[in-house]
């Protein structure tokens, strides 16, 4: 009884969630489309994403314009609705109201999953499987032969590394990739979403636990990659906002700025300007 009184909060708990996804389970009966094409622009027209039960929305009325092949960073206070606005981006998330457009062809329900086999994301805390390297990296393209993955690496600047060990491709990566450092974890993420060759790479506060030295190496590789595919950082430490080509600035669900970095950091009260002052103090001697 008393093993059965402790575990019951927990079967309660499965249980709604179970419920929870059978109600919004998607079909495969639905009509499918191929994924739009991005080669101008990606824009949320006034998206608003509010959860069932919510007082109140968590996106609201926003209207932003991603242009492709930029680097875009998202910036705001925890809560302000970033990583909503990347689950939308991604398809991951409908909006309650509004539409998000890619060149001029709404994300609906024919064409969301074929949009989200060409994004890839890396999010904060990139998970390996007790696997070898390679099966890690195959799980973002399972057909990848040794030739893609080691033009991923390359990219993610994680080729030299994964040279250095004895096993190479086919070293272990530990329960959960404790073999890894988590800058060298995020570097195998990154090249595990290129592997996917995608049109959209959104990095989710993905450099936010690392020291600066791995910030800067991750930041050096999105750099490379600017104008071969679209990517937006979700971030707020100042190493993937430095070099981000425009910023939108969220406050409580709403877009309050919207430019380009060089922009906006030129208004010494802007958003971008007061979170690159606060990130400085963090960091002795950066400069920007």
């Amino acid at each position: 009884a008393t093993q059965y009184l402790s575990n019951a909060p927990a079967y309660l708990n499965y249980r709604e969630m179970a419920q929870f996804f059978h109600r919004n389970r998607e079909t495969d009966s639905a009509p499918t489309s191929p994924a739009p094409s991005l080669d101008r622009s990606l824009s949320l027209n006034g998206v608003t994403v509010q959860y069932g039960g919510a007082p109140k929305p968590v996106l609201e009325q926003v209207n932003a314009t991603i242009r492709a092949g930029s680097i875009t960073a998202i910036i705001g206070q925890s809560g302000a609705g970033k990583s909503t606005m990347g689950d939308l981006l991604m398809g991951l998330t409908r909006p309650s109201a509004g539409d998000l457009v890619v060149d001029d062809q709404p994300l609906e329900d024919a064409n969301r999953r074929a949009w989200r086999k060409s994004v890839a994301c890396v999010p904060q805390d990139a998970f390996l499987m007790n696997d070898t390297i390679a099966a890690n990296l195959r799980i973002g393209q399972i057909e990848a032969d040794e030739s893609e993955l080691w033009r991923c690496l390359e990219q993610a600047n994680a080729a030299d590394l994964v040279r250095s060990l004895p096993d190479g491709l086919q070293t272990m990566a530990g329960d959960r990739g404790s073999r890894f450092s988590g800058g060298e974890r995020q570097r195998l993420a990154l090249a595990r979403a290129l592997l996917r060759r995608p049109q959209l790479l959104v990095l989710d506060e993905a450099t936010s636990a690392l020291d600066w030295e791995n910030q800067a190496i991750i930041a050096d590789a999105i750099q490379a990659l600017r104008g071969t595919l679209t990517i937006v950082t979700i971030a707020h430490r100042s190493s993937l906002i430095t070099i981000a080509d425009d910023v939108i600035a969220l406050e409580s669900g709403r877009v309050i700025a919207s430019a380009s970095f060089a922009d906006m950091k030129s208004d010494p009260s802007s958003p971008l300007s007061q979170l690159l002052m606060s990130d400085m103090g963090a960091q002795s001697g950066q400069s920007f």
